[in-house]
């Protein structure tokens, strides 16, 4: 299924829509207002980012998402996964950011209502920097370039968990609370810098020793300090598109 502009999805919890037997591919942005999406494995292809968008979503209408094992591939942007996370299903499904950008949960939620969780979020640019912010990963998060952990979790009881964070360059681990984030296995790159809130605690607990949490210790040289910020926004290169013209 090929959409040449901006696509939006709209509709109550009893619509849906099955990607069956075809990729999906959007030239421009996608909104998610409401209804459930069932990708069917399928992959998923979006020019900007996707939006998740909760806020359209009131009552009924709420958008739900089940990603199945599909991999969802942004070009420039961020795959904003603004839903209820009771209607967010990642499944055994990869997020990839090709240039810059990153993945996000939202932060607004009650505390009855966990962290959205990702299974796979891979930033594929070495050049450019990209974040995960407010969400969980249940399996691999890998940063190519320079990448930003965001869990200022305004509203949620625990910090976010992240079973395995890859850093290829330097790295940002940014919180305005006094938790950070726990990973199970965190890898950092020799000869790259990587920045902790000086107030925020980051817990790395092994799998085979769950209860021996400890601080997280980066392998190379490191600093601390709480006044981290995102570097100013880069102009990003025209990518050569994926879509028919």
């Amino acid at each position: 299924m090929y959409f040449p502009g901006n696509t939006k999805f709209q509709g109550n919890a009893a619509a849906e829509w099955r990607f069956a037997n075809h990729e999906f591919l959007a030239a421009a942005y996608m909104h998610h207002e409401g209804g459930k999406i069932k990708t069917m494995n399928q992959n998923i292809t979006v020019y900007y980012s996707w939006y998740g968008d909760y806020n359209h979503g009131f009552a009924a209408n709420m958008p739900s998402l089940e990603l199945g094992s599909s991999t969802a591939t942004v070009i420039n942007g961020v795959f904003y996964a603004n839903y209820l996370p009771s209607l967010f299903d990642c499944g055994t499904s990869t997020i990839v950011c090709v240039i810059g950008g990153g993945a996000s949960g939202f932060w607004g939620f009650a505390s009855s209502e966990p962290a959205i969780t990702f299974y796979n979020v891979t930033c594929t640019s070495t050049v450019y920097a990209a974040s995960l912010s407010y969400a969980n990963v249940s399996n691999v998060l890998t940063f190519n370039g320079p990448g930003y952990i965001y869990s200022d979790f305004y509203y949620l009881p625990n910090p976010p968990l992240i079973n395995h964070a890859i850093f290829q360059k330097d790295g940002y681990f940014i919180s305005k609370l006094n938790f950070g984030c726990d990973f199970n296995t965190l890898e950092l790159a020799p000869g790259h810098t990587y920045t902790f809130n000086k107030t925020a605690e980051f817990t790395i607990t092994p799998p085979s020793s769950p209860t021996a949490a400890q601080p997280a210790t980066p392998t190379s040289p490191s600093k601390q300090t709480s006044t981290a910020r995102r570097p100013p926004s880069e102009k990003m290169p025209e990518p050569t598109s994926p879509f028919p013209m």
